[in-house]
């Protein structure tokens, strides 16, 4: 006569590891958070999903809605949205450029060697990497075309030639100089000259720089 087989320890003891391997794993997907979702916001507080917030924002259940809220309670940003304290309203933040703002530097265009030429010239930044030279004189012979240009040194004793500049012609000559504004005030002092003419070139007949003359 057969005898019926009973489990072994090991069996039994293996029957008891599945048996509470399978409720641990039942349980926590049933009580397991859902993930965060950026949809959430402004939705009932039902169940255990959360919504997303971005960083230092927190969520938090206000009037039972879900919100984004900072650590101040101030409000913020979630999820491409922008949300200001306790209202709910969201708007889309519009990008910020930063501007430069416009540098002119002015220097005083005095007379010499006689002549009765004056005015001033207007250094201005225009972007990194180009300044406009605008001069402006009075009491030159009309008609004439006087060359201009950029020195090192003062008035009273100019040095060497840094930049041409577009020739003055009734009174008046704009030039645009690829020079960033850094560079020009680093080669200080230097003067900006108005010559009496093509022909007399080593005549001098108006002068500002950025040291007094």
């Amino acid at each position: 006569m057969n005898k019926k087989r009973g489990f072994t320890p090991i069996e039994v003891v293996v029957v008891v590891v599945a048996i509470l391997v399978g409720f641990g794993v039942g349980v926590y997907y049933a009580r397991r958070p859902s993930l965060p979702d950026a949809s959430l916001q402004g939705q009932a507080c039902s169940g255990v999903a959360v919504p997303m917030c971005v960083l230092p924002l927190k969520p938090e259940c206000k009037d039972g809605k879900w919100t984004c809220t900072s650590p101040t309670g101030t409000g913020g940003t979630q999820a491409g949205k922008t949300t200001t304290g306790g209202s709910g309203a969201g708007t889309n933040p519009s990008p910020t450029v930063p501007k430069q703002s416009s540098t002119t530097l002015t220097l005083t265009l005095r007379a010499q060697n006689n002549s009765n030429e004056k005015g001033t010239v207007k250094i201005t930044y225009m972007s990194d990497r180009l300044l406009r030279v605008k001069i402006s004189v009075t009491g030159g012979a009309p008609g004439v075309i006087q060359p201009a240009n950029i020195r090192s040194g003062a008035c009273s004793a100019p040095g060497s030639m840094l930049y041409i500049l577009n020739p003055v012609l009734s009174g008046n000559s704009e030039t645009d100089l690829p020079v960033a504004f850094a560079d020009l005030k680093a080669r200080a002092p230097y003067a900006v000259n108005i010559i009496k003419s093509s022909v007399e070139s080593n005549i001098f007949v108006s002068c500002g720089d950025t040291t007094k003359p």
